[in-house]
Formats: structure tokens, sequence, C-alpha cells
């Protein structure tokens, strides 16, 4: 009798255990949500974003003291305020000029993918990987919040062609929800245009929606 309960026992643990495995599965299996069905994420929640990761959170904190980087200070401009937001099918805007595009993106089902077995050679600025450039002319020497809303990736933003990285995320380290990651930085342009690449060497993603806002 005892051997019969704990082999019944065995069974509804076994039960259990298949039921979360399966769930757990089920989880890990949800398709990427569309580019449509991904919302423009605000400035507060870009800001809060931000806090999240120690590196933004610097540059965060050197806006709020106004730090600037050791470059010749203009003299001073009237500051309007600044907010973009681009997708795939919202690729443009006038006022500011900004723009964005997706080099190497395989179109499937509704969504942007981004895949590392397609090479770029031509292309050193994103190491020979699939991209996306923003195209941004600031209308003011000023603080500006930059955002990349993708899946999750190790991931690197470059300003201009042949230029620095400017932020870097480890795998992970993007603050996401529900697959969905926020890539922001905070960085100081100075007036005129400007153009960024952000990429993944090792991993693939799926493409959202880019934003530009001004900060404060």
């Amino acid at each position: 009798m005892r051997q019969r309960k704990h082999g019944q026992m065995a069974i509804l643990i076994a039960g259990i255990l298949g039921v979360l495995v399966l769930a757990a599965r089920a989880d890990s299996e949800q398709p990427a949500p569309l580019a449509q069905q991904v919302g423009r994420p605000s400035k507060v929640e870009m800001l809060t974003r931000c806090q999240q990761r120690p590196a933004c959170l610097a540059k965060l904190q050197a806006a709020q003291r106004d730090q600037r980087p050791a470059i010749p200070r203009p003299m001073p401009q009237a500051q309007s305020a600044v907010s973009v937001y681009l997708t795939p099918q919202i690729w443009k805007v006038l006022s500011p000029n900004t723009d964005v595009a997706l080099h190497g993106v395989l179109y499937a089902g509704g969504s942007y993918i981004f895949r590392q077995d397609y090479r770029l050679l031509q292309d050193a600025s994103s190491e020979q990987k699939p991209f996306v450039t923003m195209n941004f002319t600031a209308p003011a020497s000023a603080y500006y919040i930059i955002n990349v809303r993708a899946s999750n990736a190790a991931a690197k933003l470059r300003h201009q062609q042949g230029g620095p990285i400017i932020e870097e995320w480890a795998f992970g380290s993007a603050p996401c929800s529900a697959g969905i990651c926020d890539y922001v930085t905070i960085e100081y342009l100075q007036q005129g245009a400007h153009k960024f690449y952000f990429y993944s060497r090792t991993h693939e993603y799926t493409f959202y929606s880019a934003s530009i806002e001004s900060y404060p």
C-alpha cells in the first residue's frame, strides 16, 4: 500500500513538472510582437529605462549637471523641443529633418528581422553586419535622448560613419518588458547633421522603432 502511494505521488509530481515544462516552453516560443503592435515609448519611460543601466545613468547625471563634453561651446541658442518617433512605416519626418533606414533586413510575417548570416561587406561602420541608421539634424546644440526599440540582443551604437561606439549593450543588459527592449542613451550633440548606426555582431533581433527626444 505504501509503495502504491509513493508511486501515485511520483506520477503526480511528474505530471506537475511536465505541465510546468510545457508552460515554460510555450512562453519561450511565443512569437515576437509585430512592429505595429509595439507602442511608442514616452520620454518618462525612456528616462526610467536609462536609469536602470549604470552607463546611461552616468550620462543622465552629467546632463543634469550640464557637464558637456570637451568641445567648443557654441553661442547660447533657443532650444525648441524635439520629439521624433520613427518606424519602418513612418521612416522620415521633416521637422527636425530625421529619417531611419534598415540595411540587410528580412521582412517576414509583419516583422523586420536582422539575421547574423547576412553580411554587408561594403560597410565597416556596422562591422559588416545588418544595421539600422538614423540621420538626425539637431536644431540646437543640446542633450538628446536616443532610443532604439528592438528585441533582446547584444548591440552597439556608433556615432557618425567610421566614428566612435558611443554605447554598447551586453545580451540581456538592455531593459526589456515582454520581449521588447529599449536601447537608450543620452548624448550631447552639436547643432547640425548626425548619423547613428545600431547593430548587433552576435544576435538576431527584431527592430520596432527609433526615438529622439530633447533633454530636459
